[in-house]
């Protein structure tokens, strides 16, 4: 039981910390803080380009799903061929 939190605790604690380096980040480019065209050309970009990286992953998923289930069908399909055939 305690293997398990301390295990839940590392993973709050990288949460933890990656949160805090996006916020310094954000903080050192002087995101939100002040209406820069170049703050909120950033912003924007990192937006649709973070929405872009998680549409492909999600296409690819479904891509690799389709695939798998594709030879699944494939194999069934031989092994009802071969139980037909005398």
């Amino acid at each position: 039981m305690a293997a398990a939190s301390a295990a839940g605790r590392g993973s709050s604690d990288r949460r933890h910390r990656y949160a805090l380096a996006m916020l310094l980040a954000a903080d050192i480019l002087g995101l939100g803080h002040s209406t820069s065209s170049f703050g909120e050309t950033l912003a924007l970009l990192i937006t649709f380009l973070g929405i872009g990286v998680v549409a492909n992953v999600l296409i690819v998923y479904a891509v690799g799903q389709v695939m798998a289930e594709r030879r699944q069908n494939q194999e069934r399909q031989e092994r009802l061929t071969q139980s037909r055939t005398p």
